[in-house]
């Protein structure tokens, strides 16, 4: 959650950083913005250690798998154990099994060097019924301290008789045998025998017919009674291998299914059927297929689970069904089919592959489209590479830089949507992405990158930033729940208890409201030095709210208060750090300009530039304006004639843009004080920059202020041929260290002249803005104002 700030009402916030004296404020924010940087070395140790734990279980799971395909499932009679260092008589190692086998059984023998690696091809252990004896030989890893061999050893798998591998081997030899001989034969067979006896390796007469693709041999051994779920060692089903084939036999698939047989089986690689329906990579001819195994037609509520968990069963490999069909048929009918079902879309394999990737990298623009359209993230990363880079460096950037400015052209948060957030009163956490330092050089670079401060960023399309949350993928993106009184809107004078909990580093204030509905709901708001926090509770008291907020809370560490006095002192603190006004700078660039001395010593700005302000709001007369001024004198006539300003977020934002040329120009002072005055002290400065034909990047050093940490470039080139009010834009924006990714972000270098395009730079402003405040300067200074205030209400408050 952002720490939300009031800008027109904290001086704080707005002193000009060039000051070279040191006062006692500056050392406070020192101290503070150091505790800051303790705290965040101490989680990135945290988090290094977690990532370092996930990798070391990733490896442990990968030798697991490796493990168990040492280890078949069916079997007579198994066992296992370790060999220890200790245990050996020079080189040699004997074991004895726990219980001795009726015969002598496969034996395998691996070490931990650092994976699992199977040695008993070189060992050669002699092996009885009581168990075996190996002696070490050169190429095979000796023990060293804490490590040890393991064993696994298992019967094998009797068959169910003696004739059974006559009928097998006719089934299986090279010469080729017919349907109707393969009926006979099986016919006579199991006149005598069981219809589910198996052979050597598990696989009953059903599962060798289905593998034959014999439809006529399968009903009648299923009108026999063969059991369709029988499987072999390695927990293959006769469903499995009637559809591991190039060529499908649909109507085997309905018999099989028809006597029950289990669809969600898994084998010994944990792949059902479907995993190898979708691996077919002529899977476009077995639709009917996809679709009876899913029961698609179905639309109960528990079949609708059973598919969408089905689809989503993931191999060892990590394949699902999606994207096994992404990576070999690409077929999009069955996409669709299983996108419908509830396949996870963004699901990545073991390797890193993930469906949105596997379009991409094959330049399928058709399946990307339809990827995207489920849901597919194109912010998701590749072995840490951007899906835009992919594209790149596959030669398809530009197929899916169009599918991103058709998907997000006209996207945009509703005055319903953003009511609705408004009126939500348990917070709901704003999203930040991440830099991905991507820029496209093919797109306009508005921006000398020769002049860039260390370690800053730039945006100049969508590549240059993560994309995980799809709730910032729209023009007018903003946070509606940073410009609403909570507090005053949802308390009464009388109606709630304020706790205040006063602990070694900082003062808390808990407000909890008196039971309401049915439900004894209660509303909760929590402020500490660095934010609010609101939640809704059921069917609690106040005590177990504040023990479960605090699990260190006493009940005599907390002093409760009601009444009009902390009601009206808590709405002023409310008040006073809300997010609801902004002030934002507005520079023209002519052609041939590219430093800030330039813009600001600019007197009028061109049509072009008047007919741009058009898109940031209402351009009115500023003597008598009565609206937030953004401290412009309104009074006196002394700031100029005229002023553009502009509401937000269905009118809860009110915003006043300092615009340079509507200011007064300074003669003989290339500095403009009075300019930079406002304008300097804006922490979002938009940059209107005009070239004719060649563009003429913005050079960043030459702004000498340490309070604007976002810069918003606009390009426009006058040598277009469109008339006014269809002229083209592209944006890029500049922002300082540790400034997050900006949403909305950029998805096209034409941005045409529209109230849209005006949406999206005022959004990007407010969040710039936003993103800015959680700096660590900005922050370090909220934090100081933010306990002071909660020390002063504390300290004057009289307790119940």
């Amino acid at each position: 959650m952002s720490l939300p700030s009031h800008h027109s009402k904290t001086p704080d916030f707005h002193s000009d950083f060039s000051s070279q004296h040191k006062s006692s404020e500056d050392e406070r924010v020192d101290a503070a913005c150091l505790q800051i940087e303790e705290e965040n070395i101490e989680l990135r140790a945290k988090l290094e250690k977690y990532q370092s734990g996930f990798m070391q279980s990733l490896g442990m799971l990968k030798e697991y798998r490796t493990l168990v395909n040492y280890f078949p499932i069916r079997g007579e009679h198994f066992c296992s154990g370790t060999i220890e260092k200790s245990s050996a008589s020079t080189d040699t190692y004997s074991v004895r099994f726990p219980q001795p086998f009726p015969t002598a059984p496969n034996v395998v023998v691996c070490v931990l060097f650092p994976k699992i690696i199977k040695v008993n091809t070189r060992l050669n252990p002699v092996v009885s019924c009581d168990g075996f004896v190996f002696k070490v030989i050169p190429g095979v890893p000796v023990l060293a301290d804490d490590m040890f061999y393991f064993w696994i050893a298992s019967c094998p798998i009797l068959p169910s008789s003696e004739k059974i591998s006559d009928v097998v081997d006719k089934m299986t030899s090279a010469k080729v045998i017919s349907e109707k001989d393969a009926e006979t034969t099986i016919s006579k067979y199991i006149k005598k025998y069981n219809v589910n006896d198996y052979d050597v390796n598990g696989k009953t007469l059903l599962y060798h017919v289905c593998a034959k693709g014999y439809a006529n041999v399968v009903e009648m051994l299923l009108t026999k009674g063969a059991d369709p779920n029988i499987c072999d060692e390695n927990q293959y089903s006769p469903l499995h291998v009637a559809l591991h084939t190039d060529k499908i036999v649909m109507r085997i698939v309905e018999l099989l299914l028809s006597k029950g047989a289990d669809r969600l089986v898994k084998n010994e690689r944990m792949k059902t059927p479907l995993h190898y329906l979708c691996q077919n990579k002529n899977l476009g001819q077995y639709i009917p297929v996809l679709k009876l195994l899913l029961d698609f037609d179905n639309k109960s509520e528990e079949s609708q689970k059973m598919r969408q968990k089905y689809v989503n069963d993931a191999s060892f490999e990590g394949d699902t069904a999606l994207t096994l069909v992404c990576t070999n048929s690409l077929n999009d009918e069955a996409i669709k089919i299983l996108c419908e079902s509830g396949a996870d879309v963004n699901h990545s394999v073991n390797n890193g592959a993930f469906p949105l990737y596997s379009a991409v990298n094959k330049g399928n623009v058709k399946l990307m489209e339809l990827l995207i359209r489920y849901g597919g993230d194109i912010g998701k990363m590749y072995q840490k590479k951007p899906l835009s880079q992919v594209a790149e460096e596959k030669g398809h950037m530009e197929k899916l830089m169009e599918i991103i400015r058709v998907k997000y052209a006209d996207s945009r948060m509703s005055d319903e949507q953003i009511k609705e957030m408004s009126e939500t009163f348990d917070t709901i956490v704003f999203p930040v992405e991440q830099w991905t330092e991507t820029l496209l050089m093919s797109k306009p670079i508005l921006i000398d990158l020769e002049s860039l401060p260390t370690k800053s960023h730039v945006e100049n399309f969508f590549t240059c930033t993560t994309h995980k949350y799809e709730n910032l993928l729209v023009n007018n993106v903003h946070d509606p729940q940073a410009c609403t009184h909570y507090y005053s809107v949802f308390f009464r004078e009388n109606d709630h208890t304020n706790y205040i909990i006063n602990s070694e580093n900082e003062t808390i204030v808990v407000s909890i409201s008196d039971e309401f509905s049915e439900k004894k709901m209660k509303r909760v708001i929590v402020r500490t030095k660095r934010f609010d926090t609101r939640k809704t509770y059921e069917n609690k008291t106040d005590q177990q709210i504040l023990k479960e907020l605090f699990p260190d809370y006493k009940k005599k560490s907390a002093a409760s208060v009601r009444g009009f006095p902390m009601y009206n002192a808590l709405m002023n603190f409310e008040d006073f750090f809300i997010y609801n006004r902004y002030k934002f700078g507005v520079l023209y660039a002519g052609i041939g300009q590219t430093k800030e001395r330039e813009f600001y010593n600019n007197r009028n700005g061109s049509e072009h530039f008047e007919k741009f302000l058009e898109l940031l709001g209402t351009k009115t007369e500023l003597f008598g304006f009565g609206g937030f001024a953004g401290g412009l004198d309104t009074k006196n006539r002394s700031m100029g004639k005229y002023c553009v300003s502009r509401r937000f977020s269905r009118d809860n934002i009110e915003i006043m843009f300092h615009v340079s040329t509507y200011m007064p120009l300074m003669e003989n002072n290339e500095q403009q004080i009075g300019r930079k005055k406002h304008i300097g002290n804006d922490v979002v400065v938009l940059i209107f920059k005009e070239y004719s034909g060649v563009i003429e990047p913005i050079d960043v050093s030459s702004f000498k202020t340490q309070y604007s940490h976002c810069y918003i470039v606009v390009g426009c080139d006058v040598s277009q041929n469109n008339p006014p009010d269809k002229f083209q834009y592209s944006v890029n924006i500049w922002c300082k260290k540790e400034v997050a990714p900006v949403a909305p972000f950029i998805t096209t270098d034409a941005y045409q002249h529209s109230e849209q395009f005006g949406e999206f730079l005022v959004a990007k402003m407010i969040n710039a803005e936003r993103a800015a405040q959680d700096s660590l300067t900005f922050r370090a200074k909220k934090l100081i104002v933010r306990q002071s205030r909660l020390e002063i209400l504390s300290n004057s408050q009289p307790r119940l």
